[in-house]
């Protein structure tokens, strides 16, 4: 099992996997689709500081969401969160652009603040997972191979008359049709996994 782009759905008899990401490209542009699934060709351009600086505050955010789902303060969130995002930048191994810390450190004051609409929805309720990977079968092939969707949903929260999904986005990417697909997806393997979502 894989997400789309790695292509162990080649193997005969293995699902046919796609991600959110996948779905997206397709929509967006079906030649550049093409050119990554299918014909795998390598990028024009490798992955940015975008990619790092967005990795790095998802590590830092997921780290806090634990904290608060271990029943911790908000403040101890925001604590655990900064500390792992301060690991991210000592490693080089990441390839993070030192100028682009201050925006990290902001992007975990919006979250961990009293007032941020965040935090709003995240306390009082439980934390049901966070960073957590999902496969949902959605068909089958004409040969008989499965046809699965497989992605990663970033923080899920509960209460006793809801749950929530929150899928973190660090770019300034405005959004589009095809994203949206994205909350689509994430509700369906979300509803399969807890029975509900919203």
């Amino acid at each position: 099992m894989t997400t789309a782009g790695r292509h162990e759905s080649d193997k005969p008899g293995a699902p046919v996997t796609v991600s959110p990401t996948g779905v997206d490209t397709y929509v967006e542009c079906p030649r550049r689709y093409r050119y990554r699934y299918v014909e795998r060709r390598p990028p024009d351009h490798p992955p940015g500081w975008q990619l790092a600086f967005g990795s790095a505050v998802h590590t830092a955010l997921a780290v806090g969401f634990d904290a608060l789902g271990d029943d911790a303060p908000i403040e101890t969130a925001r604590r655990v969160a900064g500390d792992r995002l301060v690991d991210a930048y000592d490693d080089d191994a990441h390839g993070l652009d030192l100028s682009t810390y201050p925006d990290a450190e902001t992007a975990l004051d919006r979250t961990f603040d009293d007032t941020s609409p965040l935090a709003s929805i995240v306390v009082g309720r439980q934390v049901v997972e966070v960073e957590q990977f999902h496969r949902y079968e959605i068909s089958t092939t004409p040969d008989g191979r499965t046809i699965e969707v497989s992605t990663r949903v970033d923080l899920v929260v509960a209460s006793e008359t809801d749950t929530i999904i929150v899928d973190h986005k660090t770019g300034r990417r405005p959004a589009t049709t095809a994203r949206t697909l994205q909350g689509g997806t994430y509700a369906i393997v979300v509803a399969n996994a807890h029975g509900r979502a919203s």
